[in-house]
């Protein structure tokens, strides 16, 4: 993280010298925090040559500025020298100096440092590295990296064995044979996959993809989404995995579904909802002679949940209005049993009686295993009532078996969303546990 935390302390770029043609496009993010607040911004310039320009402007009084991400792009004909540096009101210290390809990015991105990208898309590191060899092999005390040493022999004396640890022996040059456990390459007797595509979409009911034969890969790449209740013709001991291949639909796996036949039946690690695979996401099952259990599942991308006007009410006779446009991120994303969600209300409406909960209605169809109280939730949690300040004292609370995160202002029963017109604001970022 990048802090800067006077009046006074800024982030500043500079190149060696003058551009050839283009200067090079700085963008920066970062976020202001106080003991109330919690701000994001972002500004975008360019370099001017050996002229230092600010990328991140020194924050106000009582604010400390957090660096998220700057990037510097050679747009230029020409490499180009890159210094990023901390100016301390006069006093410069320089964070990273590189050296730029055209087409090449200078990126830090909070919590993992700078580093360059090139215009392959390639990570570069952002410094040489040192000549380790001459010193070490002249009686110096520096390591030295396996893959600076000469190259090997075809002596088996540091080959791995069933009683030492060692080198991996040489490659059999034949893709049919593994490495086993006894220090050999052998060709398995089984456990061949077949890898076959689909595009069905829709329902399926005891869903028959053609090709479907022993463990199997499926490419599903429908022109729709899919939701299969059920996989016909398993076989103890199968495996199946389906990929989603597609842009931007999404598969569902409904758990023990009657509208499969019982050994053609999914059973997930969540049970109250179908378990979804988004674009970039997998599901496994293996059939254990009954039905189909799951063994693995990544969701994926991110579900975009579709606005609902009926997804937001209150509680008592409170009422919550969210409009299409105050509704800013819904989307969500299933791990096991765990249900990630980002949500970002602005500028919506409460009405009628004023009471204590605003309630959202759980995204996926999933019911809640029971959990409440402040702790268990990530990144950020603001509300604001009424066009009041930004609070962190909220709390939100999913009763088992319920359909809704309500939230509250101070707790249980700590205060009322006062009415207001266009200014009540949820920002959160939770998880919860999921039947």
């Amino acid at each position: 993280m990048i802090v800067l935390d006077t009046t006074t302390k800024s982030l500043e770029v500079l190149l060696a010298g003058a551009v050839a043609t283009t200067q090079l496009p700085i963008v920066a993010c970062w976020v202001d925090v106080t003991t109330t607040t919690f701000l994001p911004g972002e500004a975008d310039t360019a370099t001017n040559n050996a002229t230092a320009v600010t990328a991140i402007a020194a924050p106000a009084a009582s604010t400390q500025r957090q660096g998220k991400l700057v990037t510097v792009f050679n747009a230029d004909t020409a490499a180009a020298t890159v210094t990023v540096r901390v100016n301390n009101n006069g006093t410069f210290r320089t964070l990273v100096k590189v050296t730029l390809a055209v087409g090449s990015t200078l990126i830090y991105p909070d919590g993992e440092g700078w580093r360059v990208i090139d215009a392959t898309g390639g990570i570069t590191s952002t410094t040489s590295p040192t000549a380790h060899a001459p010193t070490h092999k002249a009686c110096g005390n520096d390591s030295i990296k396996l893959d600076e040493l000469a190259a090997p022999t075809d002596i088996t004396t540091l080959n791995v064995s069933t009683t030492a640890h060692g080198l991996a022996p040489k490659l059999p040059n034949d893709a049919t044979k593994f490495f086993n456990g006894t220090g050999g390459y052998t060709t398995p007797s089984s456990g061949t996959w077949t890898v076959i595509s689909n595009t069905d979409t829709g329902a399926q009911n005891n869903w028959a993809p053609a090709g479907l034969s022993g463990n199997t890969l499926i490419e599903w790449n429908g022109a729709a989404d899919i939701a299969p209740t059920g996989l016909a013709g398993g076989t103890a001991g199968q495996l199946v995995t389906i990929r989603n291949v597609t842009a931007a639909k999404i598969a569902t796996f409904a758990h023990a579904s009657a509208s499969s036949s019982a050994a053609n039946r999914f059973t997930n690690y969540a049970t109250s909802a179908a378990t979804p695979v988004a674009p970039g996401g997998t599901i496994t099952y293996q059939h254990d002679g009954t039905n189909w259990q799951i063994v693995g599942h990544n969701q994926g991308a991110w579900i975009d949940v579709a606005y609902t006007a009926g997804d937001f009410t209150a509680s008592g006779a409170m009422t919550w209005t969210v409009e299409s446009t105050d509704l800013k991120t819904f989307h969500y994303r299933l791990a096991g049993t765990t249900l990630e969600i980002d949500l970002v209300v602005e500028t919506s409406t409460t009405g009628g009686t004023p009471d204590n909960a605003l309630q959202v209605k759980v995204p996926g169809g999933f019911t809640p295993a029971g959990a409440s109280g402040k702790g268990q939730f990530t990144e950020v949690y603001m509300l604001k009532s009424n066009g009041g300040a930004y609070t962190f004292d909220g709390m939100w609370n999913a009763g088992s078996g319920g359909t809704n995160l309500l939230f509250y202002r101070g707790g249980f029963g700590g205060g009322t969303w006062a009415n207001g017109t266009n200014n009540n604001a949820v920002y959160v970022s939770t998880r919860l546990q999921v039947n």
